[in-house]
């Protein structure tokens, strides 16, 4: 439901908006997505934590609590004082500038401080989301995020006709709140009560999931950059209307990648417990199984989008976009994006973060760089390109360090 709510509500935002402002909204909701990795990794410690408590046969369930209830409280008070920061030097940062706006700086600067408050408050309110997964909720996580897709396309579509301000400010009201509805479904379900939340962790417990959480926040901070940053990449290089189709197009290629991830997201935690009890035969089948239909969907999904992605865009959009170079290179990102996925899950899972984080970190370093010299040369395709040859080594090296450790384990069950 939510990808068929964001679907519909970016076809609505396109044909209500001018083609500036349009690519403006994919540029700004692009650089706000980099508000999801200010948690410290704490997020993907904690369930990682939470799952393996859960798949204890003496379960703790004190000690659950406090857990979630720290991080909880150590997150809402990092939003709040960066969301302050936000809101204080807007006057001082140059956003229209960052963006690639043509024009209506002041504009521009108003929506990027709304889009980045919006999801840096957003951050401790989606732990609900990450409980239900932590806990194998995935049916009530579903339901949940169903609810909030509908709450917001009937914001996209009360508010797109009323200019790109009003639109970002009803979407992310509408966003934040649906988030908060979700954390308090997820500690009902659990069974606490807020004033519950308060208990203490010890700074022992705390340091112990700050380093933890540490390797996830780089890997997390490292793919935002890599993979969400080419609409602004496309903005500062050949302008924002450019950006604003390439985002557009790259979109189809997400709502597989979403799709993917869906599936994937369950067995993040499933491998976290199954590690904890030994069995790591079943992982080792597992992960068969998702790398053959991850094959299988890039073939197919990538094959589809590959002939049909024009027609789509036309239907989806209300305009017409034609680059059958952008489109053959996102089936190859798409490819290099879906497999690095199913792999990061086995080692996410499993606490094997390091590598992948040092290869992440270095393609996030080189995306910028490689990615606007090839789109100087080869306009959007080239700089879809330069994300796939920064990611290619990383994805190759976590392929081999998988194999190798299902090898080792497997052998010694």
């Amino acid at each position: 439901m939510s990808l068929v709510g964001g679907v519909v509500g970016l076809g609505v935002i396109s044909r209500a908006l001018p083609e500036e402002d349009f690519g403006l909204w994919v540029v700004v909701s692009t650089l706000a997505v980099l508000g999801g990795v200010v948690d410290g990794g704490l997020t993907q410690a904690m369930r990682n934590r939470l799952s393996r408590l859960a798949s204890l046969d003496e379960r703790d369930h004190e000690a659950e609590r406090q857990l979630f209830g720290t991080v909880l409280r150590v997150m809402g008070v990092l939003a709040l004082l960066l969301a302050g920061l936000v809101v204080v030097t807007s006057a001082t940062v140059p956003w229209g500038q960052l963006v690639g706006a043509q024009g209506g700086d002041d504009d521009a600067r108003t929506l990027v401080v709304v889009v980045l408050c919006a999801y840096l408050l957003g951050v401790p309110l989606g732990l609900g989301s990450a409980g239900f997964v932590a806990y194998h909720q995935s049916s009530a996580k579903g339901l949940a995020e169903g609810a909030q897709a509908l709450a917001l396309l009937l914001a996209t579509l009360v508010c797109a006709g009323s200019g790109l301000l009003a639109l970002a400010g009803g979407y992310f009201l509408v966003l934040d709140g649906s988030l908060f509805i979700v954390l308090l479904l997820f500690v009902r379900s659990r069974g606490w009560r807020w004033r519950q939340l308060r208990g203490r962790t010890s700074r022992s417990e705390l340091r112990s999931l700050v380093r933890e959480g540490s390797g996830f926040w780089l890997l997390a901070a490292a793919s935002i950059v890599v993979f969400s940053l080419n609409p602004l990449v496309a903005a500062h290089v050949l302008g924002v209307t450019e950006a604003g189709e390439l985002g557009a197009t790259q979109r189809l290629f997400l709502f597989l990648i979403t799709l993917h991830f869906t599936v994937l997201t369950p067995l993040w935690s499933a491998y976290a417990a199954a590690a904890e009890r030994g069995e790591w035969e079943w992982i080792a089948r597992a992960t068969r199984r998702s790398l053959a239909a991850t094959v299988l969907l890039v073939i197919v999904g990538g094959g589809l989008l590959l002939v049909t992605a024009e027609p789509l865009l036309r239907l989806w959009l209300g305009r017409t976009v034609t680059d059958g170079p952008l489109v053959l290179a996102l089936v190859a990102w798409f490819g290099v994006y879906a497999l690095t996925n199913c792999l990061s899950v086995v080692l996410n899972g499993t606490g094997l973060v390091g590598q992948q984080a040092a290869f992440a970190a270095g393609a996030a370093v080189l995306t910028w760089p490689v990615c606007a010299w090839l789109g100087q040369r080869h306009g959007p395709s080239g700089i879809v390109w330069g994300t796939v040859l920064v990611v290619l080594p990383g994805t190759l090296a976590n392929a081999v360090r998988v194999r190798r450790l299902l090898d080792v384990k497997v052998e010694r069950s």
